[in-house]
Order: C-alpha cells, then sequence, then structure tokens
C-alpha cells in the first residue's frame, strides 16, 4: 500500500510504502504536474518491510500533484494537494 501525509500537504510530504519488499531493493518516488511535468525525483534503497521517504514541497505551488513509486516493472501512484 502507498501512504501519503500529510494530504494535504505544506512543505514536507511522507510517503510510506508498505509491503515494500514486493517492489524491489530499488525503487524511485517521483512527483508530477497533473500535466505531467516531472517536478521531483528521489532515488531510495529499500531495506525493511515498510519504506518511508520524505519530500520537500517547498518548491511546489499550491496544486493537485501525482506522486509515482516505480520499481522495476511496479508503479503506484497516489494524488496529493499542496496548500502553504
Amino acid at each position: 500500500a502507498l501512504l501519503l501525509y500529510p494530504n494535504p500537504a505544506r512543505d514536507v510530504l511522507t510517503v510510506e510504502l508498505q509491503h515494500a519488499p514486493s517492489f524491489g531493493r530499488q525503487i524511485a518516488v517521483a512527483v508530477y504536474s497533473l500535466t505531467g511535468q516531472k517536478l521531483l525525483e528521489q532515488p531510495a534503497k529499500l531495506a525493511t518491510e515498510t519504506a518511508t521517504f520524505t519530500l520537500s514541497t517547498t518548491q511546489l505551488p499550491d496544486g493537485l500533484y501525482l506522486v509515482e513509486i516505480r520499481a522495476d516493472d511496479r508503479i503506484a501512484h497516489k494524488k496529493v494537494m499542496i496548500r502553504k
């Protein structure tokens, strides 16, 4: 499961990936605008059953975004609102 909090986010977004080993060891967390433009990307390595990452959203203007977790051939998406 993919959890994003807080939602809406202000300056920091926490991304929690539960059952992380099913995604593989190397993953990438990316944030996209609704028009498909990649705005942030952060590679990560998984070491536990639940992986937690924080992303700084200070440079993103208010709006709705799509967070993507990609690992090998698996992809998960979730929407998040940024409101400052």
